[in-house]
């Protein structure tokens, strides 16, 4: 049995490593665009010149020889031949498979603001290859100006922060990190940003960049007439799944590549994991995709589970912060919050049920939380309050003496 992976991400390289231990005997090929296995939850480390290539990544210097998989550094899957079960490289070369797993992840989006997509110091930050790029032009830039305020880019202003650059971050939004905190948590982390020398320019949206013959923008004009000077330009506003080598190749994509519970793609022996099948790009659930993938292949039928396991986690300047869930309240829904010096806390609840979770300062005895999400336990009759609920509270021993799910107390 071949099995193909093309990309070595999360969800890739579980997949491999699930798939060697299922099949001893497989021959695994892995295809990727890079060079260097890399966490992309680590690129701020390597803008800041805290990291290296080698030391971004998540696997043994000797991963691939250990567990006998080929790896194609440098190459692009240009097409998907589904009649022939072949993949196309873009040297040409055709590499045939009995199960193919897609993990190419997502690229960045540039908004349609004018001279973006033209201008030579203008660049998305999604992987290594975006990083290396940054890292080389930031040498001799001082003044940057950032675009989104989402886990990516206060990752990237982080990571120029600590090399003293002139940092602002522009956002549409009132409030940065929107998608991911509240207003109580977002601010406090704009405080900490603004006390290291970041800018923030928030609620704007750019109308006119000036970029003079050397064909590099040197200033943004916004909507309410505010100009910013700028040697760079990285933007971090959002990202597309990376669905080209799919193109006509009869695998059905509706901007993302759809795939059933099982990660099987509309095509038979294709899978698609992390972020290019839209389900959830956030690293843990990545990783459970590529080894639900891996399961399939291998002809262990096995359903992905984890479909309410949204969790982001964040650490700027010593203030840790954990989100679980859909953090958007809807009508009728019940908002519980907790705020003292040491910690902010917010849950929302739904049919008396945990909906998300919100944590910050103080994360210890967390883990109880992303369980009562994903299985939906009622809470109704639970005495606990909600922020000191422990497994305790849910289990214990019955009559015969064995451990079991109950409401303890009821």
């Amino acid at each position: 049995m071949t099995h193909v992976i093309i990309g070595v991400g999360a969800a890739g390289i579980m997949a491999a490593k699930t798939i060697r231990e299922l099949e001893p005997d497989a021959r695994i090929i892995m295809i990727s665009v890079d060079d260097h296995v890399h966490s992309r939850c680590m690129l701020h480390k390597y803008l800041s010149r805290e990291r290296s290539e080698e030391t971004l990544s998540f696997v043994p210097d000797d991963f691939f020889e250990a567990a006998d998989i080929t790896w194609i550094k440098n190459r692009e899957v240009i097409h998907i031949d589904t009649a022939k079960q072949e993949v196309e490289l873009d040297d040409r070369t055709r590499i045939s498979y009995d199960r193919l797993l897609i993990a190419t992840g997502a690229h960045s989006v540039f908004p349609p603001i004018m001279n973006f997509k033209e201008a030579k110091n203008v660049f998305g930050l999604r992987n290594l290859s975006d990083a290396q790029k940054i890292r080389a032009f930031a040498e001799k830039a001082d003044r940057i100006l950032i675009f989104g305020s989402g886990l990516v880019g206060m990752d990237a202003a982080y990571g120029f922060l600590e090399q003293d650059k002139d940092v602002t971050v522009v956002e549409m939004a009132d409030r940065i990190l929107p998608k991911q905190l509240d207003e109580t948590a977002g601010n406090a982390y704009q405080k900490l940003f603004e006390q290291h020398g970041c800018k923030f320019l928030l609620g704007k949206k750019a109308v006119l960049t000036a970029m003079p013959e050397t064909d590099r923008i040197t200033s943004v004009l916004f909507d309410d007439g505010t100009i910013i000077e700028c040697d760079m330009i990285v933007v971090a506003a959002g990202v597309r799944p990376a669905v080209s080598c799919a193109a006509d190749s009869g695998i059905f994509i509706d901007r993302y590549i759809r795939v059933d519970d099982f990660m099987k793609t509309s095509c038979d022996h294709i899978y698609a994991a992390g972020d290019v099948n839209g389900i959830s790009g956030i690293w843990p659930n990545a990783m459970k995709q590529g080894y639900t993938a891996a399961c399939n292949m291998c002809g262990i039928p096995t359903p992905y589970e984890d479909k309410y396991g949204m969790k982001n986690t964040m650490n700027f300047y010593g203030l840790t912060t954990l989100s679980l869930g859909d953090g958007m309240a809807a009508g009728g829904d019940e908002i519980i919050i907790r705020e003292d010096s040491r910690s902010y806390k917010k849950a929302i609840l739904h049919d008396g049920c945990l909906k998300s979770l919100l944590i910050q300062g103080d994360l210890d005895y967390s883990g109880i939380y992303q369980y009562l999400i994903k299985n939906q336990i009622p809470l109704d009759s639970v005495k606990t309050d909600i922020f000191h609920l422990s497994f305790a509270d849910f289990y214990g021993i019955d009559k015969t003496g064995q451990y079991c799910y109950q409401i303890a107390g009821a």
